[in-house]
């Protein structure tokens, strides 16, 4: 099995002040399963530690060191693989996936990624996320969901 990350898991891995924090770190960044996230994660991550930082929820050298970390995690020997996906093809998918389900366009995004990795492996993807409504469109779409 391999694990598909959407970024509302892969932040709550890093901010040591998020539901699940401890869990999500053992799953995605310590477990044995390979883990992958989308390029749009990368982009998304940057996002959510500069509002944690205009939040006051961290200082900026512990932000700096998150970025750090994460940019270590996601290098070529880091545990988070990051997929590049046809734009194209995820942009059709994606427009399909919103008409269908209850879901934001990023969250859309990330799941037709998670469906295009999927489609050119044999094993077993699991999609971790942790925000709901996209949890039951990756269990609709045939994912077992973490």
């Amino acid at each position: 099995m391999a694990i598909f990350a959407d970024t509302s898991a892969v932040v709550r891995a890093y901010l040591v002040d998020e539901p699940d924090h401890d869990t999500l770190v053992e799953v995605l960044l310590e477990g044995p399963e390979p883990v992958v996230i989308s390029a749009l994660a990368e982009v998304e991550f940057v996002a959510a530690v500069a509002r944690a930082t205009r939040d006051g929820r961290l200082d900026q050298p512990v932000a700096a060191r998150l970025l750090a970390d994460f940019g270590a995690d996601t290098a070529s020997d880091g545990p988070l693989a990051v997929a590049i996906f046809d734009a194209e093809a995820a942009f059709a998918t994606a427009k399909r996936l919103l008409a269908k389900h209850r879901l934001r366009t990023l969250d859309a995004l990330h799941l037709a990624a998670a469906m295009a990795l999927a489609a050119t492996t044999d094993e077993e993807l699991a999609f971790c996320t942790r925000d709901q409504d996209q949890a039951t469109a990756a269990r609709a779409e045939r994912f077992s969901v973490l």
